[in-house]
């Protein structure tokens, strides 16, 4: 029986991938001057923004410079993303059942203040692992496992939602049921083998 829930942020919960992506794309611009398409940066999403970096500059002083760019427009959007349809009332369901519910996202501390923690929807959440908290971030299994362990939680009583193949491959190297959160994906023929897919984010009512 799954008695826990942990969840990404961005293209799971949080309608956010034109703005991060729209973003990037203009600290690219500023930092290194180069034009990248918004469907080739669609396969950084879900990763952490030191190996997004990395992929475009080998320099480290560049690659913190782009960080800080990235953070920038992110921070100074005046649109801020919404959740998705479903997700809050959803939210407050799985809480009356007594599931425990957690975060596990790539963003640091930093960038849950410039659009996460607006929403004030903090207080539904058991516990919310940043890429902050942790050594090795997703894909590496270390953030679900950490969350199962404050949490007192079995990883065979628990599930994680995500949409990229490194929220899977996170899930995998923890051990936990992964499940696809297919409402706005990236092109990505990587996400093709996954089996378990969430149509809309109210299904999760059905999982318990």
């Amino acid at each position: 029986m799954i008695d826990t829930i942990l969840l990404d942020i961005d293209g799971t919960m949080l309608d956010s991938k034109s703005c991060l992506l729209s973003c990037l794309k203009l600290a690219l611009k500023k930092t290194l001057d180069i034009e990248v398409p918004i469907s080739t940066l669609e396969s950084t999403m879900g990763m952490h923004e030191k190996e997004v970096a990395a992929l475009f500059t080998k320099q480290p002083i560049k690659q913190q410079e782009l960080q800080d760019s990235w953070t920038y427009y992110v921070k100074n959007n005046p649109n801020l993303p919404n959740l998705y349809h479903d997700v809050q009332d959803t939210l407050l369901f799985l809480k009356s059942k007594n599931i425990k519910l957690g975060i596990v996202t790539s963003k640091t501390k930093e960038h849950m203040k410039n659009d996460f923690y607006k929403l004030n929807i903090n207080h539904l959440f058991d516990i919310i692992v940043t890429s902050d908290d942790i050594t090795h971030p997703k894909p590496d299994g270390e953030p679900i496992t950490y969350a199962l362990n404050q949490l007192n939680s079995q990883k065979e009583n628990s599930i994680y939602v995500g949409d990229t193949y490194s929220d899977y491959l996170s899930a995998c190297h923890a051990g936990v049921t992964f499940y696809l959160a297919s409402w706005d994906l990236s092109a990505d023929s990587s996400l093709d083998k996954i089996k378990n897919r969430l149509v809309r984010f109210a299904d999760l009512k059905t999982l318990i």
